[in-house]
């Protein structure tokens, strides 16, 4: 009996711990079906990726069979030159660009690319020195009463004249003493022919309207002009002050022609010089005929100057 009740109290402390385990066994057995369920998920999603990698491993296949016939393809493709064409291509990589120079005009050597300029200035010398000998303006013919275009045009017309033989001679001196060659010389002569007329014209202006300051500004010019007429440099370098004056400036447009002239290749663009010369010519001589009229009015101390003792 004894053995019984210690076995009865041993049943009854095993049943009292089966109940407290019981609600956490349901817990467990309720985890273990979650679980089951989250397999069973996994399952199928594994199911699907393994085909969704058959699907991938198939493309990968036929992008390797199509790149396998494009490198195929493309070797056949790679030319296969000889060895002058392989010459030619690295001739043709190493110097890309050729450079093809063209002369359309060439002085041929240093003085006679600056025989332009000089020809200008030694023609506005000329000028500047003929006024020194000459009379402007007849003081004999303003009391005749000549009209004043008459007066302007007989004091222009001697130097005119010496200014024409001037640079005839000067022509003679470039060509056959300096030796330089003229590609158009019948047209340079007439050019130079014009040049002079212009240049005397407006030296011939200055002096008949201010006199013996007109001498001075003709001075002034000229110098004005050795920087500005872009004679031994191009004028395009010039600082941009002087821009105005070259355009303005007769010598430059000289300058201009006579390079068109003595060398090769010479164009329509000429046309634009004789233009702007041949209109100086006709302003300068309007000037003259202007101081003319100015010179026919007499003041007191002209006809009737004071003497200094």
């Amino acid at each position: 009996m004894g053995k019984l009740a210690d076995g009865a109290r041993q049943v009854s402390e095993g049943a009292a711990q089966l109940a407290s385990s019981a609600p956490t066994l349901v817990n467990g057995i309720g985890k273990a079906a979650d679980g089951a369920q989250q397999l069973v998920d996994g399952s199928s999603k594994l199911a699907t990726g393994e085909q969704d990698a058959l699907k991938g491993s198939t493309q990968l296949r036929d992008g390797a069979n199509q790149l396998r016939d494009g490198l195929g393809a493309g070797l056949k493709e790679i030319p296969n030159p000889d060895d002058p064409t392989r010459q030619a291509t690295a001739n043709t990589i190493a110097d890309p660009v050729a450079v093809n120079s063209v002369g359309v005009a060439s002085a041929g050597t240093y003085g006679a690319g600056l025989a332009p300029f000089f020809i200008s200035l030694a023609t506005w010398i000329g000028a500047f020195v003929l006024f020194l000998l000459l009379r402007p303006l007849s003081t004999r013919a303003l009391t005749a009463g000549a009209s004043p275009v008459r007066v302007a045009f007989g004091g222009w017309l001697a130097s005119a004249l010496l200014g024409i033989a001037q640079v005839l001679v000067l022509f003679g001196a470039v060509t056959w003493l300096v030796g330089i060659h003229v590609a158009h010389p019948l047209g340079a002569i007439g050019f130079a022919v014009l040049v002079s007329l212009s240049f005397t014209a407006i030296v011939h202006a200055l002096n008949a309207l201010f006199g013996a300051v007109g001498k001075f500004l003709g001075l002034v010019l000229l110098v004005l002009q050795l920087v500005s007429a872009g004679g031994t440099f191009p004028w395009q370098t010039i600082p941009d002050a002087l821009y105005p004056l070259h355009i303005v400036l007769p010598m430059g447009y000289a300058i201009d022609g006579f390079r068109h002239l003595l060398y090769t290749g010479a164009s329509l663009q000429i046309l634009g010089d004789i233009g702007v010369l041949a209109a100086y010519l006709a302003g300068a001589l309007a000037v003259s005929s202007y101081a003319a009229s100015k010179r026919r009015m007499w003041t007191v101390s002209q006809l009737k100057p004071e003497l200094s003792l």
